[in-house]
This record gives C-alpha cells, sequence and structure tokens, in this order.
C-alpha cells in the first residue's frame, strides 16, 4: 500500500512542478508583452517578438498537453488520476489525514470538509467515481488546446481546427492547476 501512495505522490510532484513551470512561463510572457505593447519603438515590426510569441504559445500549448496526455507511460495529470482511482482502497481516510498533517490549524480544520467532496460513500476510502468525473472534465476544458497541439505542432495535419482563443487557453491551464491543486 505504501508504494501505491509513495507512486503516487512521485507522479504528483513530477505533475506539479510542470504546472509550477508552465505558470512561471505564462507570467513572464505576460510580463514582457506588456512592455513590448507599451513601447511603440519595439512594437512595431518586432520580428524578434514574433518569433518569442510563436514560440511561447508552442511551447506552452505543448506542456498543456502533456499534462492531459493519457499514455499510460506518461506522468500527467489524466494518468495520475487514473492510478489512484485504480489503486483508490490505498487512499484511506487516515492517509487524508495526513496530508494535513504539517498544515496551520486553520487549514487543518478544512480537512473533514475535503474529505467528505472525495471520498466513496462509505467515508473509508477515495472514491473512483468522483476521481474519473474530475478526468473528464479536464478533458473537455483542454480538448481545443490538445486537438491544436497534436494537429499543428505534433503533426502537419492537412486539415487543421481552430487555433484556441486565449481565453479557452488560459481556462484550460487553470483547469489544470486546479484539478492539481485538489489532489495535493
Amino acid at each position: 500500500m505504501s508504494n501505491v501512495i509513495d507512486e503516487a505522490r512521485a507522479m504528483l510532484k513530477t505533475v506539479v512542478d510542470e504546472v509550477l513551470e508552465l505558470d512561471v512561463f505564462i507570467q513572464l510572457f505576460d510580463r514582457i508583452r506588456e512592455i513590448v505593447l507599451a513601447n511603440d519603438a519595439i512594437n512595431k515590426e518586432n520580428d524578434v517578438f514574433w518569433l518569442m510569441t510563436v514560440t511561447y504559445f508552442d511551447s506552452v500549448l505543448t506542456r498543456l498537453r502533456r499534462l492531459v496526455d493519457t499514455d499510460r507511460r506518461t506522468n500527467s495529470v489524466v494518468t495520475l488520476i487514473r492510478y489512484v482511482a485504480k489503486n483508490h482502497k490505498c487512499f484511506t481516510r487516515e492517509w487524508h489525514g495526513t496530508m494535513y498533517a504539517d498544515a496551520q490549524d486553520f487549514v487543518r480544520r478544512l480537512e473533514p470538509k475535503q474529505w467528505q467532496k472525495r471520498a466513496d460513500q462509505t467515508g473509508a476510502h477515495l472514491c473512483p467515481d468522483k476521481l474519473a468525473q474530475k478526468a473528464k472534465v479536464l478533458a473537455e476544458r483542454v480538448r481545443k488546446c490538445k486537438a491544436w497541439v497534436d494537429s499543428t505542432i505534433a503533426h502537419l495535419d492537412r486539415r487543421r481546427p481552430t487555433a484556441p482563443s486565449v481565453d479557452e487557453f488560459k481556462d484550460a491551464v487553470a483547469c489544470v492547476k486546479e484539478t492539481t491543486s485538489n489532489l495535493q
């Protein structure tokens, strides 16, 4: 049982590190973009910024795609959810309480409510159905970004889908971040 939990923790650490790095990329790009747009001298026909923008979107969309990869050989939010759901009997009420052991008092008081949101009907283990629902919601919210990466970055499909809007991209990233933080 502890091997399953240790494996899940290792997967979660990899995913969290990737989400944090993605968040840093987004923040850095947003700041640089603000500077460029506010400065007419560097905003006109700036090939370097154009190249940076294209590279940025390819990179962050690829990272987002990687975070929702369904291949069982990958560390992604989806494979982590599936792994935990498959081994849900190892993730007990007691295990959940240990996640809050070092937290401040006000956070520890949230633990019973958090467990109720995650537990099965018996209250003894994580609920695999709730985990499957999280994976389904995540897949739907990142669908357009994933399709874009698959058909334009990973492959050069003849028919390309419509590019995701910035709002769709930000919504997909927010969903990955939210799902990941709910797994911690």
